[in-house]
């Protein structure tokens, strides 16, 4: 039930991260730690709590949370080996053959191809 939720917090962190150097932002790490931070100064007062090993099971659960978000099939583009987007996969939408450069592997029911979602720059395979 939260992973709508997760994916508009990996969405809003999307928009607001800065890349460093042509490098994507990793969202996931991003938002972990805002959280993370957003609690911590929320339990600031019990120091018992922000300092336990608790805090790093929260870090795992969050990563979690976020890595579980729902893929959204209309914001994919697909990648090439090197993760950078496709040129002539512009066109590109779900249900056409994905550019040759993406695909990882095929079998018997179709192929899988690596993709990163457009809003919240999670890279991922279809």
């Amino acid at each position: 039930r939260l992973a709508p939720l997760s994916r508009e917090i990996l969405v809003l962190i999307a928009d607001f991260a800065q890349p460093v150097k042509d490098e994507e932002p990793d969202t996931v790490a991003l938002a972990g730690e805002w959280l993370r931070n957003l609690f911590l100064g929320c339990a600031e007062v019990d120091q018992t709590v922000a300092g336990s090993d608790t805090s790093l099971t929260g870090s795992e659960r969050l990563h979690r949370w976020f890595t579980s978000s729902h893929i959204d099939i209309a914001s994919l583009e697909p990648l090439d080996a090197k993760f950078r987007k496709i040129d002539a996969a512009s066109g590109w939408t779900s249900g056409i053959q994905p550019p040759p450069t993406s695909i990882l592997g095929s079998g018997a029911y179709g192929c899988v191809f690596r993709a990163r979602d457009k809003h919240t720059k999670q890279v991922c395979a279809v």
